[in-house]
C-alpha cells in the first residue's frame, strides 16, 4: 500500500503505522497530518493499531537507523515475536575474501664454463619434467610397472621422438606430456580402447560434438583437464604403451624472457618468472603449470635441460638511439635485460641515448627489482613512468601513461628514430598499448585513425615497434 504524496520522498507501510525517512519539519508535518487521517480512515474499517508510528530522520547520528533501531524491539514485542538473544552466534559471512599473492621468482643459471651463450633480449627454452610422485600414480592408475625397462623402436606413423632405452617411469616423467591438455583426436582414438559401451559412446560425442559430449567436453576444459584426467574418468580406456607413446604429445620447452644482459652477465642467464596456479572447479584442488612448478622445486645446483633462443627483441646497434619500452608484470623481464645494456655501455664511458620504461603492476609492492631501477635512474640512464592501477579508486594502466607522456615519446619515436618494445600478456597488454600508441600519433601529427595505423604499421616494418607477447 502506497500513499498518493508527490511532495513525501519515501514512505513505507509497516502493519499499519508507516516510518518517515528524511523529511524536513515542514513535510514532516504535512505527512503527520495526512497519516493522522489515514489511520482514522484504518480504525473507521476495523483496523487496530499495534504501537506508535516511528519516525527515523536521517540528520541524526546514524542516519534513519537511530529511530529505525529504537522502534524495532517495540515491533516484535507488539507482534508477538521472541527478542533477540542477548548471546548470537556469529552469522554466516555475505562476502567471500580470496587472497592472492602472486608467486615470483628470480633465477639465475650459471653457464659458465658450458658451450652456452647468450646476447641481450634472448630467451631460455626449459624443458620441464613431470613430477616423479604424479609420474608414479599415474603408472598405478594404467597398471603398468613404472620400474620396467623399455626397448622402444619407431615404425611407421610413429610422430614423438623418445630414446631407444627407457624405463616406464623416465618415459612418463621425461618424455610424454601426460599432464598436458588432450585436443579431441586423442579423444577419437582414446574411444577405440573403451571396453565399455558408455564410455564410448561418450567420447565418441565428445569427438561428434554432440550437445552431451559438448557439455561434458566443455566441463573438463573448465577445469583445465590434462590427459591423466581423462584417463582417469574413462576408467574401461586403457590403451598399452605402445600405443600411449603416439597417442600423448612429447615434453615441449617453455621459453622464458631473459631477465639479464649478456654484457652485465656474461656468466649467468638470469630469469623472472611468475608461477601460474589454478583452482580445478570440481575438486577445489590447487594445481601448478608443468613447467612452472617443475622450476620451483629446483634445488641449488641442479642441472637442467635448456637451450637460448633468439627472441623477437633487436636492439639498435646505435647506443644513442632512444628506446621506450612498456610492460606489466614478469614483462618487465626484457626490458630489465634492455636496461642493464644501456647501463654497461654508459659505465664504459659510451654515450647513451634516451632510456624510458613505462611499467605496470596492480600494486606498487609488485614493483619488480625497485632498488636496481632505481639506482639506474640515479645513474641518469633510466626513466621511469609507474602504474599501479589498484593502488588508488580509479584504475591507472601503462597505456595511461603512454598518452600523458604522448608528447616526448611522439618526439623520441617519429623525429629521432627511436625504437618502441611491448611486453606483456597477449590478452590486452599489445591492443591496449598499439592504441594508446595510435592516441600518441593522432595527436602529435594532428592525423586521423587511418593515417596513425599507417605510420604504426611502417614502424613495425622498419622493425622499431616490437612486440614480446605470451598466452
Amino acid at each position: 500500500m502506497k500513499l498518493q504524496q508527490p511532495e513525501l520522498p519515501m514512505t513505507w507501510l509497516a502493519g499499519t503505522k508507516f516510518c518517515v525517512f528524511g523529511l524536513g519539519d515542514s513535510t514532516y508535518s504535512q505527512f503527520c497530518y495526512s497519516a493522522a487521517c489515514f489511520d482514522t480512515r484504518l480504525g473507521e474499517l476495523g483496523g487496530r493499531r499495534l504501537l506508535q508510528r516511528g519516525v527515523g530522520d536521517d540528520r541524526d547520528e546514524d542516519r534513519f537507523y537511530t529511530g529505525w533501531e529504537n522502534w524495532l524491539p517495540e515491533l516484535w514485542m507488539a507482534l508477538g515475536v521472541p527478542q533477540l538473544p542477548t548471546q548470537r552466534d556469529v552469522s554466516a559471512p555475505c562476502y567471500r575474501e580470496e587472497g592472492y599473492d602472486r608467486d615470483i621468482r628470480h633465477y639465475e643459471f650459471q653457464v659458465k664454463g658450458t658451450p652456452i651463450s647468450y646476447k641481450t633480449g634472448d630467451s631460455l627454452a626449459v624443458w620441464p619434467r613431470n613430477p616423479a610422485d604424479k609420474a608414479e600414480e599415474f603408472c598405478c592408475m594404467m597398471g603398468v610397472d613404472a620400474g620396467q625397462q623399455l626397448r622402444v623402436v619407431p615404425l611407421e606413423g610413429a610422430r614423438n621422438w623418445c630414446p631407444l632405452e627407457v624405463s616406464v617411469r623416465q618415459l612418463f616423467t621425461h618424455v610424454l606430456d601426460i599432464f598436458g591438455k588432450p585436443n579431441r583426436k586423442f579423444f577419437d582414438t582414446l574411444s577405440r580402447f573403451a571396453s565399455d559401451e558408455f564410455e564410448r559412446a561418450e567420447l565418441m560425442n565428445i569427438v561428434e560434438r554432440v550437445p552431451d559430449g559438448e557439455a561434458v567436453y566443455r566441463d573438463l576444459l573448465q577445469d583445465y583437464a590434462h590427459m591423466a584426467d581423462v584417463l582417469k574418468r574413462f576408467k574401461s580406456a586403457r590403451p598399452p604403451l605402445e600405443h600411449l607413446i603416439n597417442m600423448v604429445p612429447a615434453l615441449k620447452p617453455r621459453s622464458y624472457s631473459i631477465a639479464s644482459s649478456s654484457s652485465m652477465h656474461p656468466d649467468t642467464i638470469q630469469l623472472c618468472v611468475v608461477m601460474v596456479d589454478w583452482i580445478v572447479g570440481s575438486t577445489n584442488e590447487r594445481r601448478i603449470g608443468e613447467a612452472t612448478g617443475f622450476l620451483s622445486i629446483q634445488e641449488p645446483g641442479a642441472q637442467i635441460l635448456c637451450t637460448v633462443r633468439q627472441s623477437a627483441i633487436v636492439l639498435p646497434k646505435d647506443p644513442t638511439t632512444p628506446i621506450i619500452m612498456a610492460g606489466t608484470g614478469t614483462g618487465l623481464a626484457p626490458w630489465r635485460a634492455v636496461t642493464q645494456e644501456r647501463v654497461h655501455q654508459a659505465r664504459q664511458g659510451l654515450e647513451v641515448g634516451p632510456c624510458l620504461l613505462l611499467f605496470g603492476a596492480r600494486y606498487s609492492k609488485e614493483y619488480l627489482y625497485r632498488d636496481e631501477f632505481n639506482q639506474y635512474v640515479s645513474e641518469g640512464v633510466l626513466r621511469i613512468f609507474t602504474a599501479f592501477s589498484r593502488d588508488q579508486v580509479r584504475n591507472i594502466y601503462v597505456q595511461h601513461r603512454l598518452v600523458e607522456a604522448s608528447t616526448e615519446i611522439a618526439d623520441l619515436m617519429l623525429r629521432q628514430n627511436g625504437h618502441f618494445f611491448v611486453c606483456g600478456s597477449a590478452r590486452r597488454v599489445p591492443e591496449d598499448i598499439y592504441l594508446a600508441m595510435k592516441e600518441v600519433v593522432m595527436k602529435s601529427e594532428k592525423c586521423n585513425e587511418d593515417e596513425a595505423e599507417a605510420a604504426l604499421s611502417n614502424l613495425k616494418m622498419e622493425g622499431r615497434y616490437t612486440v614480446e607477447a605470451w598466452s
